[in-house]
């Protein structure tokens, strides 16, 4: 994993960023707009310039050098960690959204392979937090803003992980190019087109054993990738196809805790088979059942066609098609009466504790949904002068229906009643115009400017109906609740790289941001009468200030102190997604939620370590004002409120330490290795409503964001035919609740872990790869809420030309 930028990453190879003659390739770096990168560096004047050109490589500043225009970033003044394709092929890969998991500070929370409801935690900001996480593809918007949580993570299925060229990580809000959703940080993916005929097929195969509470499966998977691409004189298409079938572990069980069971002898049928522990807050509980595996099955088509309009400027059109299904279809009750008879609803008593089970406890579901996205890029890359990227894209939620059954079982497996959950007009479309000026010469040689303009626009409505047969969405009984709204931003910003003494540089910026919600409404069927309440349209408009100060007072040592301000608007989810009550009043949303503001300061020392490594030390510090978090409060009028809230003030300080170098001990052998430390406290909040009784959250460790994470790996490479590795992912204890009154971890809490994964590669002939992984290798069983991956095998072939 490369720790720093700094690099050049061609799609086959990966080098230092240094300075070299070499003949220019359609798809590897321009070398000679890579000598007027180097005019702008804080570490190299211009007048360096000649003498690098015949002398020994000189390290540049921490550019992100992209081989791909769309990502227009020429320096990203703030902590940037990337990952290459030859990293990726270390790893045991079957989504785009696991190839961030060896990250420092960074994790996302994937239930199973398959899982599209995969929010990114960052730093101070944590993975129920998805609106504060910036994710591109090629320029292209993949973060869902239509809400935050974990419905709305990143879209990451509408990208394959063999497509990907390399990703670049920027910690936190301090580069005016990208919206206040960057508060956690901004994931740029890149990918490449070919320069020549290639094709690449893989089929992978996984099995996976999971056991908790009375639960014992042995379950397993595919992964197929195919794809094809040429070069043609000035055009080049590349197409692929990604299908992905698995059938999970349960991911939700049953509980009720036994200080809600009642007294013996009333009534209830006598049972067997329940499981007994104690929760995260060590109150004992009964486990009665499981939500039953999950068959999830994602298929993507995508095609990418591109187009040399000169050898500075190019087009690129991308059109990418998502169709997703995921049923569960198999409930399982662990209670049993005497003549061992499954139960699945009503009162039962079991061990002298007595609880009822609804009839809808137990259910069936299927789910189909389709999306689609189509985006244009325009790139004018001239290496003097003026420099200029365009992409505009559309994402639509072309079918979204979820049937969910509520008649109970045995009755539900045929039909019965049921709830339909249909999505209407949902997406989002946006525009990012980015122009740079460039000089090697002149008053702008000591410069590198940049302005530019953003547009986005997300729409939603969504509708859920009661079902006479929840097999059978055309028999809508009454509408239960219907949502709609949109958000629209408009910003203006600018920003400049200026090398204004020897060694030093100034990076300063501006964001101006102007946000609208419209359209919102809820409505909801009652007696036959369909109430509906309409959200009066609002805006607000916000200026972030930004500025970086470099140093390099050493060729190997190099320091940036950054500060940044961001605003995070509401999402639509966040505004308009509640209820409504027979008399017009709206719950469990607030239209009135105002943006979280944050202000991040971050310092960071960087050390190269000979010609094949490199190390870093940073320290920071957000603060952020009206933090959009959900939680359950009491209202001046007596009543309660639960949905997301501005919360008073947050704090999170922390460090971080993240290594790597190659040759280490052995040519053969590579190590990477992070560690870090954050500190999350809540700083100011009204009382928390939990169980009706009232507490304090102030001096409250942040929920889902742990003390210490660790990440570490070892890669051995004695052979161009073979390598292994192994990586290490640790976390220490985290809470699930603002209030911290889950220490104690387990089902519906947050554990502490250590997982191992490994994965050995041998090319046994010309084009041919086979490989043997393991995920979590030593089996931790962990939760993050619902319990997390264990054991998982992978089988893989790859063949490519």
């Amino acid at each position: 994993m490369a720790q720093f930028a700094g690099y050049i990453n061609g799609p086959r190879a990966r080098a230092r960023c240094v300075y070299s003659r070499a003949p220019r390739t359609h798809h590897h770096v321009h070398f000679q707009r890579l000598a007027f990168y180097i005019s702008i560096s804080a570490a190299v004047s211009a007048a360096d310039i000649a003498d690098v050109a015949d002398g020994p490589p000189v390290m540049l500043d921490d550019y992100i050098v992209e081989t791909n225009p769309a990502t227009f970033d020429l320096k990203a003044p703030a902590v940037t960690q990337q990952v290459v394709a030859a990293d990726l092929k270390t790893m045991n890969l079957s989504t785009t959204a696991a190839a961030l998991r060896n990250l420092p500070n960074l994790f996302i929370r994937e239930r199973f392979i398959g899982d599209k409801n995969a929010p990114i935690g960052m730093r101070g900001t944590s993975n129920r937090q998805s609106g504060r996480t910036l994710v591109l593809a090629d320029g292209i918007l993949l973060s869902n803003f239509l809400g935050t949580g974990f419905g709305n993570s990143p879209r990451w299925f509408l990208l394959a992980p063999e497509e990907i060229e390399k990703i670049a990580v920027i910690y936190g809000p301090f580069s005016a190019l990208y919206a206040g959703n960057s508060i956690g940080g901004t994931v740029l993916f890149t990918t490449s087109m070919p320069s020549a005929f290639s094709a690449h097929v893989k089929g992978q195969f996984f099995e996976h054993s999971f056991d908790e509470f009375g639960t014992h499966d042995r379950l397993s998977g595919s992964n197929v990738f195919a794809s094809i691409g040429d070069r043609v004189g000035n055009f080049s298409y590349y197409a692929l196809y990604n299908h992905l079938d698995n059938r999970s572990a349960s991911t939700q069980f049953w509980t009720i805790n036994e200080s809600a069971t009642g007294a013996p002898n009333s009534g209830g049928v006598l049972v067997s088979g329940a499981a007994e522990d104690t929760d995260f807050s060590r109150r004992p509980r009964l486990i009665y059942g499981a939500e039953g595996p999950t068959s999830a099955v994602h298929d993507l088509f995508k095609l990418k066609l591109g187009y040399e309009l000169s050898s500075v400027a190019q087009l690129r059109y991308t059109l990418a098609y998502w169709k997703n299904s995921e049923d569960r279809d198999q409930p399982e009750t662990y209670l049993r009466d005497a003549q061992g008879n499954e139960i699945w609803s009503g009162k039962v008593e079991f061990e002298g504790k007595t609880f009822s089970i609804s009839p809808s406890q137990f259910s069936f579901s299927q789910r189909d949904q389709a999306d689609v996205i189509n985006a244009l890029m325009f790139a004018y890359d001239a290496p003097s002068g003026w420099q200029a990227v365009v992409t505009a894209n559309l994402y639509d939620v072309l079918k979204d229906k979820q049937y969910t059954s509520t008649a109970v079982i045995p009755i539900a497996r045929t039909g019965g009643a049921g709830q339909a959950a249909i999505t209407g007009r949902t997406g989002w479309e946006s525009i990012d115009a980015k122009l740079g000026y460039r000089r090697l010469d002149g008053w702008l040689e000591k410069h590198a400017p940049t302005i530019g303009y953003h547009f986005d626009h997300y729409f939603n409505i969504a509708n859920q109906y009661n079902l006479a047969d929840w097999r059978d969405g055309a028999s809508r009984t009454s509408l239960l609740n219907g949502t709609g709204g949109a958000t629209v931003t408009q910003a203006f910003y600018a920003q400049d790289v200026w090398s204004f003494a020897p060694n030093w540089s100034l990076t300063p910026g501006i964001r101006w941001e102007h946000w609208k919600a419209k359209n919102g409404y809820s409505e909801k069927d009652f007696g036959g009468s369909r109430v509906r309440a309409e959200f009066p349209e609002r805006q607000e408009s916000a200026l972030s200030p930004k500025i970086a100060l470099g140093w390099r007072p050493l060729r190997a040592w190099q320091a940036r102190l950054s500060f940044g301000e961001a605003y995070r608007f509401p999402t639509v989810g966040e505004l308009f997604q509640g209820s409504v009550s027979p008399n017009g009043s709206v719950t469990n949303n607030d239209p009135n939620l105002r943006p979280e503001r944050a202000l991040d300061k971050d310092l960071t020392i960087e050390r190269r370590l000979g010609s094949n490594g490199s190390a870093r030390l940073s320290v920071f510090d957000e603060d952020v004002r009206r933090a959009l978090i959900s939680q359950s409060t009491l209202q001046p009028d007596g009543t309660s409120f639960t949905g997301t809230q501005n919360v008073g003030r947050i704090r999170a300080r922390g460090v971080e330490f993240a290594m790597e170098q190659k040759h280490c001990l052995h040519e053969s052998i590579t190590l990477d290795f992070a560690v870090s430390y954050t500190d999350a406290k809540i700083r100011d909040n009204d009382p928390v409503l939990v169980g009706g009784v009232q507490f304090s959250t102030i001096g409250k460790q942040v929920p889902r964001i742990p003390y210490w994470q660790l990440r570490g790996g070892l890669t051995w490479s004695p052979s161009a035919r073979f390598s292994w590795s192994a990586q290490v992912r640790t976390a220490s204890r985290q809470f699930n609740t603002l209030e911290n009154s889950d220490p104690y971890g387990g089902y519906g809490g947050v554990d502490s872990y250590t997982v191992i994964d490994t994965k050995a590669t041998c090319t046994l002939m010309q084009g041919t790869t086979f490989s043997l992984g393991c995920d979590n290798l030593n089996n931790c069983r962990y939760h993050v809420f619902h319990p997390m991956p264990e054991r998982t095998w992978y089988a893989e072939v790859t063949w490519s030309q």
